[in-house]
């Protein structure tokens, strides 16, 4: 064989295993860095948590949340359900239907539908004053003065009772919302949403009466 020749085909073989040993060193490399990204990187699930503020600290353990952290998404809910008029009532019903139960979310969507067509039509505000909360459970029990306008007149002012019911399996769900009435022997029931009695608009020489006894007469007569 050719001196040359043979020379110069071992310089190839060399360069050649020079070559296939670079890009192993190169594979090797990566994966090292790879299997370093798969050890150190967080996986975990990002859990979005309601509401934004909190002014009380709180546990979640697996499905078992604590009563402060129940109390909170309570005050924050009902405010949204509860106090609005009709420029932001839309997007405060969407808000809370986004955290509603599959179980309940066709029902609670029907729903925010019409009480939104009956606050538009007849442009009415409502003001949701807190007075307590009662956690059982998931169950939040809320008590507080509702106050309800047409335009700038006030209508109504009650005394309100509603019940919030909420499940945590991983992540929040609101699996119901309802008035509740005491009965003659002081147990609550549901008032149903049929039931509910809604401020329409009325003629300005009507008189409203709040649920205690006293009346609240329209500030045109």
């Amino acid at each position: 064989m050719d001196k040359k020749k043979y020379n110069s085909t071992v310089v190839n073989a060399n360069y050649k295993a020079t070559l296939w040993m670079g890009v192993a060193a190169l594979l090797l490399v990566s994966n090292i860095m790879l299997s370093g990204f798969v050890i150190t990187a967080d996986t975990s699930e990002k859990t979005v948590i309601v509401p934004p503020q909190i002014d009380k600290p709180f546990s979640i353990q697996g499905n078992n949340v604590s009563p402060e952290y129940i109390e909170q998404i309570a005050r924050y809910f009902s405010q949204l359900l509860l106090t609005y008029h009709k420029q932001n009532a839309q997007s405060q019903f969407d808000t809370v239907l986004h955290y509603m139960d599959p179980s309940v979310y066709s029902e609670m969507k029907t729903r925010f539908s019409l009480d939104f067509d009956r606050i538009s039509r007849n442009d009415i505000n409502s003001v949701f004053y807190l007075m307590g909360i009662h956690i059982k459970k998931n169950v939040a029990i809320i008590t507080g003065e509702l106050n309800g306008f047409i335009g700038s007149h006030l209508v109504s002012k009650k005394q309100k009772t509603y019940e919030l019911r909420f499940n945590y399996n991983g992540k929040l769900t609101i699996t119901g919302f309802n008035e509740m009435q005491k009965d003659s022997v002081g147990s609550y029931n549901v008032v149903k949403p049929d039931d509910e009695i809604f401020i329409e608009a009325q003629p300005e020489s009507t008189t409203f009466t709040e649920s205690f006894g006293s009346e609240v007469k329209n500030d045109n007569e």
